[in-house]
């Protein structure tokens, strides 16, 4: 916490693009970002409604093995 609150009392210096040798054409961005996406999942939401726990847990391992998962 206290180099945090020492860092904030040193001094700031301004340094301008023509220094640098630069122009505002130089700092444009080269890549274009087309669009953003998220990316969706889809579920099947399949619910298991057998009486007993090892029937649901044995239907469930039964699914996830005829789609390669297990």
């Amino acid at each position: 916490m206290k180099q945090v609150l020492g860092a904030s009392k040193k001094p700031n210096e301004e340094i301008k693009i023509a220094d640098l040798g630069l122009k505002p054409e130089d700092l444009q961005p080269k890549a274009v970002r087309k669009s953003v996406k998220g990316f969706v999942m889809h579920r099947k939401n399949v619910i298991y409604k057998e009486s007993s726990a090892a029937d649901n847990v044995a239907k469930l391992k039964a699914s996830l093995d005829s789609e390669g998962l297990c």
